[in-house]
């Protein structure tokens, strides 16, 4: 028994990744522009303020204890959560920025994104409705 379970254990361990829900980053219908993986990540970092075809870029973000965030920040970001709080606590301290802004929940991004065409934000692809997607990691 002990090693079927083992067994179990392992493979959706295995598995899980394949059925894990994808993160799409998506912007207002009108936005048409093209944006890289390093302008998201620019973007979201606070490095960058401004769509690469001009116009405002302003991320907006889900919570830390949102697993479409943890994704988002390990795929796209490239940081560990504990890396990524660091890096804002350094920014916020010393006066060279703030973090994204932070909605309750998938809903809110997307109603936000809806009302203002500057919004960037990130959600699981399950949720995008019809909003544009950028990118999907």
């Amino acid at each position: 028994m002990k090693k079927v379970l083992s067994q179990a254990v392992f493979l959706s361990c295995l598995l899980l990744p394949l059925f894990a829900n994808s993160v799409s980053i998506v912007v207002h219908p009108s936005n048409s522009s093209a944006l890289s993986k390093d302008d998201i990540v620019r973007i979201f970092l606070g490095k960058q303020s401004e769509f690469p075809g001009g116009g405002a870029a302003v991320p907006i973000s889900l919570p830390e204890s949102n697993p479409t965030t943890d994704k988002f920040v390990a795929d796209v970001l490239g940081k560990s959560p504990a890396q990524l709080k660091s890096y804002w606590a350094k920014l916020v301290f010393t006066g060279q920025g703030e973090p994204p802004e932070v909605l309750t929940d998938e809903q809110a991004i997307l109603q936000k994104i809806k009302g203002n065409p500057a919004y960037i934000g990130f959600v699981s692809d399950a949720a995008v409705g019809d909003l544009r997607v950028i990118s999907t990691f």
